[in-house]
């Protein structure tokens, strides 16, 4: 039994289904641009991969920047140099900058 595109619930499955040639064979589109089309929910499930992985990101650094002002809420002077290394490290993972603070 063919899968009919109302029952492609993500964009994922969406691309799947365009790939497939599914699009064409159940009437949705025409043969010519299914691929294309296919291409575009890709790129949307790429996309969606991508906002993630930087939402994790933006996570790591807000922590590390909570850390950071709880330490100097709390007057943890000595807190700072660990808390500065965890930070770099988020900074430099963020940004696909080295960590080194050589510089």
């Amino acid at each position: 039994m063919n899968k009919l595109f109302i029952d492609c619930k993500t964009d994922e499955e969406k691309y799947n289904f365009f790939l497939s040639g599914q699009g064409y064979e159940t009437g949705v589109i025409a043969a010519s641009i299914q691929n294309d089309v296919a291409m575009a929910y890709k790129r949307c499930v790429s996309f969606q991969d991508e906002l993630r992985r930087l939402h994790k990101l933006n996570q790591e650094l807000l922590e590390a920047l909570q850390n950071l002002c709880k330490a100097a809420d709390n007057g943890h002077v000595a807190d700072y140099s660990n808390l500065w290394d965890e930070a770099r490290a988020a900074i430099a993972k963020a940004t696909g900058e080295s960590n080194d603070t050589n510089k």
